[in-house]
């Protein structure tokens, strides 16, 4: 296996590892918070096992990659699709924005995005509100999807329909690419990777975007499944129901502090 970079600048990075795949996943970096500077993006194995090489994109900062980097890193990748028969994408929250935002660029043509977002910019999300730190130094034209998102862009968007803001999210994203497929994981927070995560069912996300055919199954089963058994579930159940449900919403919180006083 060779790893080359592709490019190499003050806020984004391109690390290619190559093993003479025919077909290629792209990773996006992900918000972290309290970030200082580019972090270790750690190959995930299950994509290379799978017979794919693999595209790691990394920023330095919680930029959803619009930076004075973003068209040079654009002109970089232009072209590294052509070597491919197929081009997949992941991404979590800001993974996932720069998985559809790519997806001209890079030649993708499906994702797994987990709660992803079409803007953090109020010119293009009024709805959200909890990235105004990031947003103030957001440039609404560069990160505009418009004429960048693919429209023919495939696959599948995960997220918690009890969250307003990233339900919102996944339907703006429909305007842009129609084949983008909606899958409401009830409960799981932001991202909407929480409760498999806490089963160790996480892997059920990447299995998706290799498998979307049979992938979606066990994923819906697996979430289900932990739910029932994760306060936090309980919990953000318990909020969505107070204001028209109040008797739910205590049996619901309840049902949550007992879970809890368990796991101590």
């Amino acid at each position: 296996m060779t790893v080359t970079r592709l490019f190499s600048g003050t806020h984004l990075r391109a690390d290619l590892m190559q093993t003479g795949a025919a077909d290629l996943v792209v990773t996006f970096d992900w918000r972290v918070i309290g970030r200082r500077g580019f972090t270790e993006m750690t190959p995930n194995q299950r994509f290379l096992d799978a017979g794919y090489d693999k595209l790691m994109i990394a920023t330095s900062a919680n930029d959803w990659f619009i930076n004075r980097d973003t068209t040079a890193l654009e002109r970089a990748l232009d072209g590294v699709s052509a070597q491919y028969d197929a081009v997949l994408g992941i991404g979590f929250s800001m993974g996932g924005y720069g998985a559809v935002r790519f997806s001209r660029t890079l030649g993708i043509q499906r994702i797994v995005a987990v709660s992803p977002q079409v803007s953090i910019s109020h010119a293009h999300a009024p709805f959200e509100w909890r990235y105004r730190e990031e947003a103030a130094g957001f440039d609404p034209a560069l990160g505009d999807l418009t004429q960048r998102a693919d429209p023919d862009l495939t696959g599948h968007l995960l997220l918690d329909p009890l969250n307003g803001a990233d339900l919102a999210h996944g339907r703006a994203l429909q305007v842009h690419c129609p084949g983008l497929r909606l899958v409401r994981l009830t409960g799981a927070g932001h991202p909407a990777s929480g409760l498999l995560r806490a089963v160790k069912r996480a892997g059920r996300i990447p299995g998706l975007l290799l498998d979307p055919e049979d992938g979606l199954r066990p994923l819906l089963q697996d979430h289900r499944s932990a739910r029932r058994g994760q306060p936090d579930y309980w919990t953000r159940l318990a909020a969505a129901l107070d204001a028209r449900r109040p008797a739910l919403a205590a049996k619901a919180r309840a049902k949550a502090a007992d879970l809890a006083s368990q796991m101590r």
